[in-house]
C-alpha cells in the first residue's frame, strides 16, 4: 500500500503519514524555490482593473 492509500483508508497511522506527506510536500516546494524552478508570475487583473496612466 503506498501513503497515499494507507491516508485514505483511515488507518491509525493516518496522523502520521498525513504529516510526513505533508513535510515532503514542504521540503519540495522548499527546492523547487531553493533551485529557481518555479512557474512566472502571471498577473490576471482584467485591463480595465489598472489605474490611468
Amino acid at each position: 500500500m503506498t501513503i497515499s492509500e494507507l491516508i485514505e483508508a483511515g488507518q491509525p497511522e493516518n496522523r502520521v503519514l498525513q504529516r510526513v506527506s505533508r513535510t515532503r510536500q514542504c521540503a519540495a516546494w522548499l527546492t523547487q524555490l531553493d533551485t529557481g524552478r518555479y512557474p512566472p508570475v502571471v498577473n490576471l487583473r482584467p485591463i480595465a482593473d489598472w489605474p490611468a496612466t
